[in-house]
C-alpha cells in the first residue's frame, strides 16, 4: 500500500519523470527482445557506436539527407525538418539514417528504435544531455511522439 501511494505521488508530482522512466523501460524491453534473437543469426547492435558503424552499408556517396516530418503528430508537417550533411561530426548519423532509410524506406517508431540502439553509448549521452546530439534527439522524438520521417538522400526520396 505504501509503495502504491508513493508511486501515485511521484506520478502526480513528476509526470515527465514517469514518462522518461517509461521510455527507458520500453527501450530496455526492446534490447532484451533483440538479445533473445542472437541464436537466430540476427546481426544485433553492439554497445559501441564505432563497431555498429562498421556493420552498416557504405554511405560515402551520400552528400546529404533531408528529413521531412509527416504524420498527425509532426510539428511542421511536410516541411523540411533537418538536413544531415556528410561532414566531420555528422558522418555517423549519415551512416545510421542512410541504413534506416535503406531498410525501412521511412523512419517510423520501429526504425527509430533500431537507430537508437545503433547509436549505443551515444544514445545514453543524448539522454543525459538533451540538445547535444540533435540527430539522436530527433529519433527519440519519433519514438515518443509516434512521428514519421521521410528522407531525401542526395535530393531523391528514399524508395
Amino acid at each position: 500500500l505504501i509503495k502504491t501511494i508513493v508511486f501515485s505521488w511521484i506520478c502526480l508530482a513528476f509526470p515527465s519523470y514517469i514518462h522518461g522512466m517509461a521510455f527507458i523501460c520500453a527501450s530496455n524491453v526492446y534490447a532484451k527482445r533483440l538479445r533473445s534473437c542472437t541464436g537466430m543469426g540476427v546481426d544485433l547492435p553492439d554497445r559501441q557506436f564505432r563497431t555498429n558503424l562498421d556493420r552498416l552499408p557504405d554511405s560515402d556517396g551520400v552528400e546529404k539527407i533531408e528529413l521531412l516530418a509527416v504524420g498527425r503528430r509532426a510539428v511542421r508537417r511536410g516541411e523540411l525538418d533537418a538536413v544531415i550533411r556528410n561532414i566531420s561530426g555528422q558522418r555517423g548519423s549519415i551512416a545510421v539514417y542512410n541504413a534506416l532509410f535503406q531498410k525501412y524506406k521511412i523512419i517510423d517508431k520501429r526504425a527509430a528504435q533500431e537507430g537508437l540502439e545503433l547509436y549505443a553509448e551515444k544514445w545514453n549521452d543524448a539522454k543525459e544531455n538533451p540538445g547535444k546530439h540533435p540527430n539522436i534527439d530527433r529519433l527519440m522524438l519519433v519514438v515518443s511522439e509516434d512521428m514519421t520521417l521521410v528522407g531525401k538522400i542526395n535530393g531523391k526520396y528514399s524508395s
